[in-house]
C-alpha cells in the first residue's frame, strides 16, 4: 500500500494467503491454556507432547539434540512464556484468516529475497508463489533447515541474508 517507503523485502517461512494447514481449534485451546494457567504452563504441555509427536519436524529435533535438551527447551520456553495469549490466539487466528493477496504479489517492485527451509514442508509452495509472481524476487531455499532456518542452518541464514543486503546496498 506505500512502496515508496520500502527499499527491499527480506521474506523468510511465510506465505501470501491463509495457512490452511494450521488448526485453529488446536491454537485456540492453547491461548485458552495460556490466559487461564499462563503460558510457561503452555510450554510445559508443549515440551511433554514434543517427544511422541510424529509431526515434528526434524531440523527441530536436530537443533535440541545439538544444543542439548535442557538449553534448547530453556530457549523455546522462554519464547512462549514472554508471549501474551491474547496475542498468541490474534496471531493463530491471523494466519488461518487473513486474506489471501497472491494476486497483488505482481505490484512489489524492491528487490525481494524469499528464504524458506528445505525441510519447511508447508512453506516450500507458498515460497515458491512468492519468488515467482515478485517481479524482483530470489528464491534461496536453506538446506537441512525446517521453518526457523536461522537457528537451523545459521551459515546458510546468514548467507542468503548477507547476500540480499550486498544486492540492494
Amino acid at each position: 500500500r506505500a512502496p515508496e517507503r520500502i527499499a527491499s523485502l527480506l521474506l523468510m517461512s511465510t506465505a501470501p494467503g491463509p495457512l490452511g494447514f494450521v488448526d485453529l481449534s488446536l491454537l485456540t485451546m492453547a491461548a485458552r491454556i495460556g490466559r487461564e494457567a499462563g503460558m510457561p504452563a503452555l510450554a510445559q504441555i508443549l515440551r511433554a507432547r514434543a517427544k511422541d509427536d510424529a509431526t515434528r519436524a526434524e531440523p527441530d529435533r536436530r537443533v535440541e539434540a545439538e544444543w542439548g535438551t535442557e538449553r534448547f527447551w530453556a530457549w523455546r520456553n522462554s519464547r512462549i512464556a514472554a508471549t501474551d495469549p491474547a496475542a498468541y490466539e490474534a496471531l493463530g487466528r491471523a494466519l488461518v484468516e487473513q486474506e489471501d493477496l497472491s494476486h497483488r504479489l505482481a505490484e512489489i517492485r524492491c528487490p525481494t529475497a524469499v528464504l524458506v527451509g528445505e525441510l519447511d514442508h508447508e512453506f516450500r509452495g507458498p515460497s515458491s508463489l512468492l519468488a515467482r509472481r515478485i517481479p524482483d524476487a530470489r528464491l534461496s531455499v536453506l538446506p537441512d533447515a525446517g521453518h526457523q532456518p536461522q537457528h537451523e542452518a545459521p551459515l546458510a541464514w546468514r548467507a542468503a541474508v548477507v547476500s540480499h543486503l550486498l544486492r540492494v546496498r
